[in-house]
């Protein structure tokens, strides 16, 4: 099975990647690289990362593409970055939620 795993750049995600691939399924990243770090994402040929944002429908629709299943666990996370800017910090939060939920329920993930 493919996972698209949102946020699969960072500490929590890549291991859940990596997790992933010890099970033989194949991952599709997702991560716009604000916190997470290209040397997190696991060097395999069953990984395929995509450089984007959640708040992005249409790269969402396209990471999602021929995935089973998706692990959501990309966020604006800290409070610093909340309180200095709140809008931003939300539509991550939400917004990007909610387009990986549209994705999900279109899909029948």
């Amino acid at each position: 099975m493919k996972v698209l795993v949102t946020g699969g750049a960072g500490f929590i995600g890549s291991n859940v990647v990596l997790y992933f691939l010890e099970k033989g399924h194949s991952a599709v990243i997702l991560d716009n690289l604000s916190t997470g770090y290209r040397k997190n994402i696991p060097d395999s040929g069953r990984v395929e990362f995509i450089q984007g944002d959640v708040r992005d429908a249409e790269t969402v629709d396209k990471a999602a593409r021929d995935c089973g299943a998706i692990l959501h666990l990309a966020a604006s996370v800290g409070n610093l970055r909340s309180l200095n800017n709140p809008q931003e910090d939300s539509t991550v939060n939400v917004i990007g939620t909610l387009n990986i939920l549209e994705v999900a329920r279109k899909a029948s993930i």
